[in-house]
């Protein structure tokens, strides 16, 4: 009966309580009755009844068995989300429970203010009496001096002119003599330290300003000679023959084809800079002034 089913799905889990008649006979009814449900509910159609005429057939039920099953799973459900709950809730009061924790910033080590120490430097000892006006060698460089570039005092009867070309940095004029129909140039041409190159390419080079009437090697009749100026060596060169320049190859605005000239050059190689202090002109002119030329060349000063 309806009531002998709820008492048993109630009964502790795990207990089995004897089946009725009435729930033996329900049983084997069910399981002996073949049943199905129409599209509005679950029905049962008895075979006995196919043939007769249809009546509106009873509303399927469920087999007393299933619906114990199905109490009983509820009932485990039931427990396991209690149980639950109460963990949940216990652990929620613990964490509750506990005091709340402050952080504590990190301790910081008292600033300290450096200072200083006594300078272990002792002052230099004082010169003795007399010593600013001891006099150094001759060959001592300036104190306190950096190089200064050489510069030259031309000498009387010497006429200044603008320079013809770049690299120069004076130009003077040597009025002609005798017979000659040209004048002779004095340059003073400047060059870096790193500039100047080696001793043999540049005689070389200036060799070949000149040619020989017989057509002998200019570089052969070349003099050269080396000496000092004031601590700085100074090559001289002496070459005559038929001057054979264009210098509007090196920004200039003459080209000489001249016979019978002649080149005094001076090679000063000092820290500033390498010099070249040249005279070129007709030879009896250059003759004339090479006196005053030697001159000029020591008089070479920074």
């Amino acid at each position: 009966t309806p009531a002998s089913l709820h008492h048993r799905s109630l009964a502790p889990y795990g207990q089995t309580q004897p089946a009725t008649a009435t729930e033996t006979a329900k049983t084997a009814e069910w399981s002996l009755t073949p049943y199905r449900c129409g599209q509005s509910g679950r029905r049962r159609t008895s075979d006995a009844t196919e043939g007769a005429a249809r009546q509106r057939p009873p509303l399927c039920e469920t087999p007393p068995t299933a619906r114990a099953t199905l109490v009983r799973m509820n009932l485990r459900t039931s427990t396991v989300l209690a149980l639950l709950a109460s963990i949940s809730a216990a652990t929620i009061f613990a964490a509750c429970s506990e005091p709340p924790r402050v952080i504590q910033p990190a301790e910081q080590a008292p600033a300290t203010t450096a200072t200083p120490s006594a300078s272990t430097t002792k002052p230099a000892p004082p010169l003795p009496a007399g010593a600013e006006k001891m006099q150094l060698p001759a060959s001592h460089p300036p104190i306190d001096a950096a190089p200064k570039p050489l510069t030259f005092t031309p000498p009387p009867g010497w006429v200044a002119e603008p320079t013809t070309m770049a690299m120069r940095r004076e130009q003077y004029r040597l009025p002609k003599q005798g017979a000659d129909t040209s004048d002779a140039t004095v340059t003073v041409t400047v060059l870096a330290a790193r500039d100047g190159g080696s001793v043999e390419p540049n005689l070389q080079r200036w060799a070949s300003q000149f040619t020989q009437p017989d057509g002998s090697n200019s570089r052969a009749a070349l003099k050269q000679s080396n000496s000092m100026l004031g601590g700085m060596d100074m090559i001289e060169v002496d070459l005559s023959g038929t001057y054979t320049v264009d210098e509007r190859a090196m920004g200039g605005d003459k080209q000489y084809n001249e016979p019978n000239w002649r080149m005094l050059l001076s090679w000063i190689q000092s820290p500033t800079g390498n010099y070249y202090v040249k005279v070129v002109g007709p030879a009896a002119t250059v003759a004339h002034w090479e006196p005053s030329f030697r001159t000029f060349v020591r008089s070479a000063a920074p």
